[in-house]
């Protein structure tokens, strides 16, 4: 077999009855659209491969210029209509922002009261404490004083040759508890009796309503109104309540309530004689005279000249 470089004999070959001289003659692929070259040896070579099976011819763009322009209105109108809601997301965001601002702003200044309140709160403790202690300061004094002169009294060491009496010692202890008292006539009975006297006293005196211990209905339930004990820490506060009980007569609905102190049975006794002695007197002729109170005493007294003549209890 002679080399095929010697040029004197040419392979030919043939496909489809065409022969090819040349190695380097070009043909094209019909199921890609791309060209090959035959080589001497009568193979081929393509860069098709596998794609041929899936490459098919292009299509031709069936769009119109109408069509795209329907298209980019339809995106517009969506994008406006996005903006839209982002808009009103936004006004809602900042209508959100400013309530909770306010309502922080509320809050705060709610705050700042209540710690004003508190430390008020604190300093009226503080001063209920002091208060406290300086009258249980005082009720112990009075008790041992109290005791100190029932017991020279009674052993004759005193000022007063003659002993006191137990009925009478009883009475004195009496007299101090019943101190802390007022009594309260004509309120009708009821249920609201803690409301009527503490309107009562509020319209008096108002910082008496917090020394207030106790309210009670005196005797049994009758067809008449009961009267009505009040009990206070303090006589003190008893003291300006009965110096100020003509105010209540410039209230609108309890002006006809009479205020008094809490009597002890000596008291009411001695009272009554000094009203038979008043009305014994104004019957014999005697004008112009009363009986009036004076350094918490009852006596009698000329209304025009203001002599007294004292009990003769």
């Amino acid at each position: 077999m002679k080399d095929p470089e010697d040029g004197d004999n040419v392979e030919k070959y043939s496909d489809n009855n065409e022969e090819l001289s040349d190695g380097k003659e070009r043909w094209s692929c019909p199921a890609c659209c791309k060209q090959g070259r035959v080589t001497r040896s009568g193979s081929t070579s393509s860069t098709c491969g596998a794609r041929s099976e899936t490459t098919a011819p292009l299509q031709p763009d069936q769009s119109t210029p109408t069509d795209t322009l329907t298209l980019i209105l339809n995106q517009l109108s969506t994008m406006a209509s996005d903006i839209k809601d982002i808009k009103n997301s936004q006004f809602q965001l900042r209508t959100d922002v400013a309530y909770c601002r306010n309502l922080l702003q509320q809050h705060s200044d709610s705050i700042s009261r209540h710690d004003d309140l508190i430390a008020a709160c604190e300093t009226n403790i503080q001063n209920i404490q002091v208060t406290q202690t300086e009258l249980s300061s005082n009720i112990a004094n009075i008790e041992s004083r109290l005791a100190r002169s029932m017991e020279m009294m009674h052993s004759g060491n005193g000022a007063s040759s003659t002993p006191i009496a137990p009925s009478s010692q009883a009475e004195t202890m009496e007299l101090f508890r019943r101190s802390h008292n007022i009594i309260l006539r004509g309120i009708a009975e009821g249920n609201d009796d803690i409301n009527i006297v503490s309107e009562i006293i509020r319209h008096i005196e108002p910082s008496a309503e917090n020394h207030r211990l106790s309210i009670t209905r005196l005797g049994r339930t009758t067809s008449s109104n009961r009267l009505i004990r009040v009990v206070f820490s303090s006589p003190i506060i008893v003291s300006n309540i009965l110096r100020k009980k003509n105010s209540i007569l410039s209230h609108p609905t309890l002006r006809h309530v009479k205020i008094s102190d809490d009597k002890t049975r000596g008291q009411m006794q001695e009272l009554q004689h000094l009203r038979e002695e008043l009305r014994r007197r104004q019957t014999t002729g005697e004008s112009n005279i009363t009986i009036k109170y004076v350094r918490g005493k009852p006596s009698i007294v000329h209304t025009a000249t203001q002599e007294i003549t004292p009990s003769k209890n």
